[in-house]
């Protein structure tokens, strides 16, 4: 068993995922570290990764729509970032799971596209959270500008409905001025 220790010395699991295997030959060399009952919780484990994975995704989706709802259109990312990330996590799981359920005969081909999933991942999960982040700026800015173009329209609309209730006002004014002119006469 590969033996990883934190920064305190003590032994730590070793998820495939996280040590960034640069080969097919890396990645077998985990899965044999785990053994028969490490194997079955790994798989057990994807399982409810790919559950979560589907639950983060919503609410990171509707957060960059929310952001940029109001941003001009040519600055908008969409939601393709977040769905992309989820498709190709969910596809690592996938490659994993065939790994593990195929043990311990090898693909190195499988082994290979795993170790380059795994890496893609995490390049666009990073990218992700910045997006999250730039997201949130933009919508915090996008939406106290609009607050604020919001209160000077309504000060406009304000003061136009009362030049013209002034304006009605005077007119039956006049109005009333000019029948008040015709009975006296």
């Amino acid at each position: 068993m590969l033996l990883v220790l934190d920064s305190s010395g003590n032994e730590t699991l070793d998820i495939l995922e996280y040590q960034h295997p640069g080969t097919s030959e890396k990645v077998y060399e985990y899965l044999n570290s785990y053994g028969v009952k490490g194997r079955l919780a790994y798989q057990t484990l994807l399982m409810y990764d790919c559950f979560f994975l589907l639950c983060r995704t919503v609410p990171l989706c509707l957060l960059v729509q929310w952001a940029f709802q109001s941003a001009p259109r040519w600055s908008r990312p969409g939601v393709w970032l977040p769905l992309l990330t989820t498709f190709v996590d969910l596809t690592e799981n996938v490659l994993i799971w065939l790994l593990l359920k195929t043990f311990p005969h090898r693909l190195d081909f499988l082994g290979q596209m795993t170790a380059w999933m795994i890496e893609l991942k995490w390049i666009l999960f990073f990218s992700t959270v910045a997006l999250v982040c730039i997201s949130g700026l933009v919508g915090i800015y996008y939406s106290f500008h609009s607050m604020l173009a919001n209160s000077v329209l309504m000060e406009k609309d304000r003061q136009e409905k009362l030049r013209a209730r002034q304006h009605v006002t005077d007119v039956l004014q006049r109005t009333q001025s000019t029948s008040n002119d015709k009975k006296k006469k």
